[in-house]
């Protein structure tokens, strides 16, 4: 178990920070989809254009999300 710790540590580590970046890019649309969607994953894979974003040199490292939908999902976690 050690070693496969120390093998996928070693992974992340030498990563590529841009692909990891579109990884978790793609993470934070899928969870804005689960929100909106009520917890439920009945939902498609959000596209932002990745592609075109990067090459204009402006593919953001975060995604924001909507206060409305937060409090929307912070009261129904409440109920």
């Amino acid at each position: 178990m050690d070693e496969l710790i120390a093998n996928v540590e070693n992974e992340f580590a030498n990563y590529d920070p841009d692909t990891l970046n579109r990884v978790f890019l793609t993470l934070q649309e899928c969870l804005i989809e689960v929100m909106k969607d009520g917890g439920r994953n009945r939902y498609k894979i959000p596209h932002i254009d990745k592609d075109r974003l990067e090459a204009l040199g402006t593919l953001p490292r975060r995604l924001g999300c909507d206060r409305k939908l937060i409090e929307d999902v912070l009261a129904s976690l409440g109920n």
